[in-house]
């Protein structure tokens, strides 16, 4: 499924250190209420926002405003979410969020 993010998709497309990422380096996008999630193409999920509910799987309340791993979530090949979390589908199919 795509998504038209705008402004959004810019954020996931420029790199830590301000460089802009490789466009095929991402293969899936989503956003949620004040957040979002990428899916990198070797199967890592990064997130970055407003985390009041935990909703970035950082193991923190922390807002993140630069996109940042989601440790312990690899091997994943699909990702969406809804207005206050995700939920990622692994290469194995189990579903976590």
């Amino acid at each position: 499924m795509k998504r038209m993010l705008g402004a959004l998709s810019l954020i996931v497309l420029v790199s830590a250190a301000g460089r802009p990422a490789p466009a095929a380096q991402f293969t899936n996008i989503a956003a949620g209420t004040c957040f979002g999630v990428a899916l990198r193409s070797d199967g890592q999920v990064y997130s970055w926002g407003d985390n009041q509910y935990g909703q970035l799987g950082a193991g923190t309340y922390a807002n993140r405003s630069v996109r940042g791993p989601v440790n312990r979530l690899t091997g994943i090949i699909g990702l969406d979410a809804n207005s206050f979390g995700f939920v990622a589908v692994k290469s194995d199919g189990t579903v976590w969020a």
